[in-house]
This record gives C-alpha cells, sequence and structure tokens, in this order.
C-alpha cells in the first residue's frame, strides 16, 4: 500500500526521471523538483574501493560507454 501525499496520489520518480536528464544523477533530481515530483527513488551501490554511487543496475553496460559490474 502507497501512502497518500496531501489529497493526491504519491508520484515518485524511477530511477531519477531519466527521461529529463541522465538517470540517479543530480540534474535529473533538481529537474524533477521543478516539476514538482516530491519523492525520487534510486538505487545506491559501493563500489570496491568504498565509494557510493548511484546506479539502477549492477553493471555499467547500459548507461555508460564501457561494461563491467559497478
Amino acid at each position: 500500500m502507497y501512502p497518500v501525499v496531501g489529497d493526491g496520489p504519491l508520484i515518485l520518480a524511477h530511477r531519477g526521471g531519466g527521461h529529463e536528464a541522465p538517470e540517479n544523477s543530480p540534474a535529473a533530481f533538481a529537474a524533477l523538483r521543478a516539476l514538482g515530483v516530491r519523492h525520487v527513488e534510486t538505487d545506491a551501490h559501493l563500489t570496491r574501493d568504498g565509494r557510493v554511487v548511484l546506479n539502477h543496475d549492477d553493471t555499467v553496460d547500459r548507461t555508460y560507454e564501457a561494461t563491467g559490474a559497478i
């Protein structure tokens, strides 16, 4: 069950709204905020060297000009 915010449905942008800017990017989050979206779903992964990256997939194959695991 999803919560209702105010008088309407909960609007959630999956992967940070990849249609407005590159998905899971600060630009995508800013564009969504400008559109009035108040909730964003994103995915965080920890790299081998301990850095946090936002990416929906377990690999970079679909979103970068490279291949391999995050």
